[in-house]
């Protein structure tokens, strides 16, 4: 646990594999769902891809409201860890996230300056991943990660930095999944990370279905917090 040197935005499972997440596109974004790439995952590849397609018919409050809670799924999570494995930096972000959620529901120019004073303060502290190798150990995390895109996502109206940190979820799963197996290329470890994983990518597509119908609103919140397994506050 901890920094898992594959996790948030560093990540190399399969969200980042398949090229799913745009800061590091590159030769392997470009892989095929058939090469080299098991059954299990050509389908959660295939629908991580769906999950973007249908955050691009969306206004950007409902994809961050996405992401939000996907990063309160992690951080709770996280929470969970012992205390020794928690990252204070991390946890930080649980305010941020509840603030962004109340300014979707009720729009606020105050609000809106003070999570754009916290965006330029990660981007010009210890912690952004911009530093690469010299940035303190933290924004890796999947927690933190999906917080700072829920974030990034909120202040500059970007749909798909919000698709990148919702589908954080499914790297997450696969390490839950992961933890547990001695044998990690056995067919229940593929079986069991592509149940985890199939878990986690559904609370997304719940959440769109939801936020579809009613739009983003104090009941829809509520709704996505029960989606989402975490409380709206």
């Amino acid at each position: 646990r901890g920094s898992r040197g594959w996790g948030g935005r560093h990540s190399r499972g399969v969200a980042r594999v398949l090229g799913l997440c745009p800061r590091d596109a590159g030769s392997d974004s470009k892989l095929s769902l058939g090469q080299n790439i098991d059954a299990p995952y050509r389908q959660i590849a295939r629908q991580c891809r769906l999950v973007r397609e249908r955050v691009a018919e969306l206004p950007q409050p409902a994809t961050t409201a996405i992401c939000a809670f996907a990063a309160l799924r992690l951080m709770a999570e996280h929470a969970s860890w012992p205390q020794e494995e928690q990252n204070t930096f991390v946890l930080a972000w649980g305010p941020v996230l509840q603030l962004i959620l109340q300014a979707l529901i009720a729009p606020s120019a105050q609000i809106d300056k003070a999570l754009q004073e916290r965006l330029d303060e990660y981007y010009a502290g210890p912690y952004c991943h911009e530093l690469g190798e010299e940035a303190r150990e933290g924004a890796d995390e999947d927690a933190a990660s999906a917080s700072i895109y829920a974030l990034e996502s909120y202040c500059r109206h970007n749909v798909k930095l919000a698709a990148t940190g919702a589908l954080l979820l499914v790297d997450a799963a696969a390490f839950r999944a992961d933890r547990s197996l001695a044998d990690l290329m056995s067919h229940e470890a593929k079986e069991r990370e592509a149940k985890f994983q199939q878990e986690e990518i559904d609370r997304p597509n719940d959440g769109f279905s939801l936020l579809e119908r009613e739009g983003v609103t104090t009941t829809s919140i509520e709704g996505l917090g029960r989606t989402f397994s975490v409380p709206a506050r």
